[in-house]
């Protein structure tokens, strides 16, 4: 997982804690279970499923969307999905973007985690997906506040200190015309 800036110390626990979790998450793939759903995928059409790999996708891609196409070629390989899941960032991602993703993600999770969910039987195999991607979201919305906040603390700064220039160009013209004389020859005019 790429982190970027985390600001204050709260915000940094958040991220290093969702972090540690994607990496645990990701102890529950494995290339059989991979394989196994590829397969599925190409035979059957169990709509939560589809629905809840396409969301993964879509987080992974920054999409709102991610097309059967797309779903394959995460999935087809294996060590390529997994370098994609360690290597996921924020980025290029935005807020509304995620949070739209997540509550897509929370709508399918009991096919995922009920058992009495009728479409447990096929999903519930498939769980450690959906809570990657869930997980992934949860850190993401806490990465991009962060960034949202340091950037606008690094502009506010920025700011203050083009203000504190402004001042000092504005005193030195001051000094400038005053030297030139230039005040004095508007008020002989």
């Amino acid at each position: 997982m790429n982190q970027q800036g985390n600001d204050g110390a709260g915000k940094a626990g958040m991220a290093d804690q969702a972090l540690t979790k994607l990496n645990n998450i990701l102890s529950d793939f494995n290339k059989e279970k991979n394989t196994k759903l590829f397969k599925y995928l190409e035979l059957e059409n169990n709509e939560s499923l589809v629905k809840g790999i396409e969301t993964l996708v879509a987080v992974l891609r920054g999409h709102r969307t991610a097309s059967n196409v797309d779903v394959e070629l995460y999935l087809k390989d294996y060590e390529k999905l997994i370098y994609k899941l360690r290597r996921a960032d924020v980025e290029n991602l935005n807020l509304p973007l995620i949070q739209m993703q997540k509550a897509k993600l929370i709508k399918l999770e009991a096919a995922f985690t009920d058992s009495n969910s009728p479409h447990f039987a096929i999903c519930g195999e498939y769980h450690c997906y959906i809570k990657w991607a869930m997980c992934f979201c949860d850190y993401a919305e806490v990465q991009i506040v962060a960034n949202a906040f340091k950037e606008g603390s690094d502009l506010v700064a920025g700011e203050l200190r083009n203000g504190e220039q402004k001042k000092n160009n504005l005193e030195a013209l001051k000094g400038m015309w005053n030297d030139l004389g230039i005040c004095d020859f508007y008020k002989m005019s």
